[in-house]
Order: C-alpha cells, then sequence, then structure tokens
C-alpha cells in the first residue's frame, strides 16, 4: 500500500533540471533530469540506473524509460531527456520507486505529462506483484512468485492511484512554497 511506506522528496539533486527521491516498500530511488538541447528526431528519454550499493539493481533503464513514453504529454518538448536513477536501497518496491522518482523529476524540470507514474506493491504468495500504473493503466510490472493475481492487481492498482495523489499533493506543496 502507498500510506506510510511512501515518502516523496523533491529537488534533491541541486545542478539537475529537476529531481526527486522516492522511498517505498523498501526501496529508495533518486532520479535527476537533464534535458540537452533539439535532437531532428523530437523527444528522446534516455535512462540510465546504478545502485549505490554492491547489490546490482533489480531493474534496468530500458522499463523506467518505457513506463514513461506512455506518460508523456503529446506534443511535448523537443529535447533529450537524460535521467540517471540510483538506487539508493534495494527492495521489492524499486520498479515503483524508480518509476515513481522519474515521474517526479520531470514534473521538477517542467515537463508536460499527460499524468504521474504511482507505483503499487504487493505480497503474492512467496514473492510479490509490482506495478507501475497512470490513470488509464497499467505501465510496467514485474512478478515474483505465485498467489491470487486477481486479488493482488485490484490492490496494486488501488496502491498506485493512492500513490498518484500523495505524488500530486508534494507537487502542489513544492509549487506553494517556491
Amino acid at each position: 500500500m502507498a500510506g506510510e511506506a511512501l515518502r516523496i522528496d523533491l529537488g534533491t539533486v541541486a545542478d539537475a533540471a529537476g529531481s526527486a527521491t522516492v522511498f517505498y516498500d523498501g526501496s529508495s530511488v533518486s532520479v535527476a533530469c537533464r534535458l540537452e538541447a533539439a535532437r531532428r528526431d523530437g523527444l528522446t528519454i534516455d535512462c540510465e540506473v546504478e545502485a549505490a550499493s554492491f547489490d546490482a539493481p533489480q531493474i534496468n533503464g530500458d522499463d523506467v524509460a518505457r513506463a514513461l513514453k506512455s506518460c508523456l504529454a503529446p506534443g511535448g518538448p523537443k529535447a533529450f531527456i537524460k535521467l540517471r536513477a540510483v538506487i539508493l536501497n534495494s527492495g521489492r518496491g524499486e520498479l515503483a520507486a524508480a518509476c515513481m522518482a522519474a515521474s517526479l523529476a520531470l514534473c521538477d524540470a517542467d515537463i508536460p505529462l499527460r499524468g504521474l507514474c504511482g507505483g503499487g506493491c504487493v505480497e503474492l504468495g512467496e514473492g510479490a506483484l509490482a506495478l507501475v500504473a497512470t490513470a488509464e493503466g497499467v505501465v510496467a510490472s514485474r512478478v515474483d512468485g505465485a498467489g491470487d493475481t486477481a486479488a493482488a492487481l485490484d490492490e496494486a492498482l488501488g496502491a498506485a492511484a493512492e500513490a498518484r495523489g500523495r505524488m500530486r499533493a508534494a507537487l502542489v506543496e513544492r509549487l506553494s512554497s517556491g
């Protein structure tokens, strides 16, 4: 559930166009967004994921970039967007935390989005179901273990919707205090 397990810090990397750190379900991920001049082919997102510890991250940059591309507003800026995600602490919420932090970093950099990527992670038998969703549906997921996936999916979608609400509230608070 998003509830107490979700913490959001915006503007965490001073020299980035936008940045955010998300703490979710045992994971913490910091994402910095940098923009480069427009390219002929229009908007491009490149995401690099690395771990701050010796553990290899359980996700890769393509997972995060693919989820974010579905959130970008049509006709957005013609720019090369470079995202650098650092997994500060690994846990089962790594995918959700990375996508939420990246989505928030894009908002912090004033990149127009159709909606935020919210994350949900729930227990599934011996493992977990982690997903990232917009209001329109699931954009990324990972299943470890077996169990009642229908019930877990409903619960994870509810957690993602709650997370999007908390993310919007954090952005509104940042705008009103800045």
